[in-house]
């Protein structure tokens, strides 16, 4: 979907951490800050790319969006959540189809190009369904993650 980055005025980092009351000082339990979070404007000029945005968000993987420049611009290329959003109408009487949606987004790293598990290979999921089907293998895995994490040795 193709937008127009509005407005992005700042990049929130948290430090993670916990302060223990003890008598008569602070205790301070923290870890390092994660990724950024902030408020993201989207701006769209027809009802066609406000609904192919929207739709981008509803089907994304875990609501995961990639926000890319033509080119690449540092510290605009981005990986993203969208924690919530709204749509913001551009006049107030909607008269017009152009919208802002308002973005809450958290920074997430990209998705790896391919999974790979260093404990078994595909060869070795063959060995153990060896005379089975697909089938079989889904009804011992509810999911790609579940086959992942299984045990292939024999």
């Amino acid at each position: 979907a193709e937008v127009v980055i509005l407005a992005w005025p700042d990049k929130s980092y948290e430090v993670p951490g916990s302060v223990f009351k003890v008598p008569g000082r602070n205790i301070v339990v923290s870890g390092q800050a994660g990724g950024w979070e902030g408020g993201l404007e989207l701006f769209t000029e027809t009802n066609d790319a406000r609904a192919n945005v929207i739709d981008l968000i509803g089907s994304a993987t875990s609501g995961i969006l990639q926000l890319r420049q033509a080119g690449g611009y540092e510290d605009v290329d981005a990986y993203v959540w969208v924690r919530k959003f709204a749509v913001v109408r551009w006049s107030q009487d909607g008269s017009d189809p152009r919208r802002v949606l308002a973005l809450d987004v958290v920074e997430v790293e990209p998705w790896a190009p391919g999974l790979a598990s260093s404990t078994f290979t595909w060869a070795d999921v063959a060995a153990a369904y060896t005379g089975q089907t697909w089938a079989d293998l889904a009804d011992d895995f509810d999911t790609w993650l579940e086959v992942a994490q299984g045990d292939f040795s024999s």
